[in-house]
């Protein structure tokens, strides 16, 4: 783990995450946003294994988690508040490749302090901007 000094004397503790590295479907922004877009089956064996608990905000029932799912594909974007690392909110967005399906997700992620719940929306339709510069760049055209 690394600590940096944040520019306004606040410590800020950063796990180190590497590319390919997996993390909880249901308990990361980028998770929740493949799952909500994933097949019916895909949440059945989610669910079959058991949802984990990695912190007292982390959704661990099935109905909660499929009405969140739910209200993802309506708004288009993903949340996780403190949901697999106390203090760390994340926020994240849909990739589509050329076919249309969702084949990736753009995401932010930072400490609580920083990224408050309450800018969620505004930094979704950003994210949403760059995906959609992506998606072009993927050969995806639709809406």
């Amino acid at each position: 783990m690394t600590i940096i000094q944040a520019a306004d004397d606040q410590m800020l503790s950063v796990s180190h995450q590497y590319v390919g590295q997996r993390g909880p479907l249901h308990a990361t922004s980028t998770g929740k946003i493949l799952l909500a877009h994933a097949d019916q089956d895909e949440f059945d064996r989610l669910v079959e294994r058991g949802l984990d608990s990695f912190t007292g905000m982390t959704m661990t029932d099935p109905e909660v988690l499929r009405s969140e799912l739910e209200t993802i594909r309506h708004r288009s974007w993903a949340s996780a508040v403190a949901e697999w690392e106390q203090g760390i909110n994340a926020l994240a967005v849909p990739v589509r490749g050329k076919d249309g399906q969702v084949a990736a997700a753009l995401s932010i992620t930072g400490p609580s302090f920083r990224l408050p719940e309450s800018r969620f929306a505004e930094l979704a339709e950003t994210l949403k901007r760059e995906a959609r510069t992506l998606e072009v760049r993927m050969g995806y055209f639709g809406g």
